[in-house]
């Protein structure tokens, strides 16, 4: 069996500017805000706006401290 060794350089996370409010998900559901909430228990979501990607909401693109040293 091969083993192939990884090493883990570091992580993070982004979130998408547009917060989405649950009443505007139920109405796209046909729902009611109050009822959407009962079923997820979820307030606001995020959602991704046409003008972001997965290589935007990086944490270099935002100016973040890379966690990858030289």
């Amino acid at each position: 069996m091969n083993v192939l060794a990884v090493k883990v350089l570091g992580s993070g996370e982004a979130l998408p500017r547009r917060i989405v409010p649950t009443r505007e998900v139920a109405a796209l559901c046909g729902i009611s805000e109050t009822e959407a909430i009962d079923r997820t228990g979820v307030h606001t979501r995020h959602w991704i706006s046409p003008d972001e990607d997965p290589v935007t909401l990086g944490p270099l693109q935002h100016n973040a401290p890379s966690t990858m040293q030289d």
